[in-house]
């Protein structure tokens, strides 16, 4: 059975089945986790590897309001980009081991990946 995450809408007929879904964006994510618990074994499956962030971080705050705090802006502005990149790829990395699960992207976070 194949179907779009559009035309999804229960996990019936994907009791006990190998799932393969394509795509690592939100949809195929929450399908992910949402099958995970019904199927026999789920695939989440990226042509090119993908950051994984956390909504919630430091003390259950949401991600963008503590990446962008007038002091956290001001410290960006100071540093080098490459130094500020590496340093949030590094506690990404903390939370969830890229590598490990085989999702570890070529291209640096918030980079843009060029299509050829």
């Amino acid at each position: 059975m194949a179907c779009h995450a559009h035309d999804y809408r229960d996990h019936r007929g994907f009791e006990d089945k190998a799932v393969a879904i394509v795509g690592v964006g939100n949809s195929g994510g929450d399908l992910a986790v949402e099958l995970s618990r019904i199927a026999r074994q789920v695939y989440l499956l990226s042509r090119r590897g993908t950051w994984v962030f956390n909504r919630l971080v430091e003390n259950g705050m949401p991600f963008d309001i503590v990446l962008f705090r007038r002091a956290i802006l001001a410290l960006r502005n100071l540093l080098p980009a490459a130094m500020t990149l590496k340093f949030m790829e590094f506690r990404l990395n903390r939370k969830f081991d890229h590598k490990l699960y085989g999702l570890k992207p070529e291209h640096g976070l918030f980079r843009l990946v060029i299509f050829s």
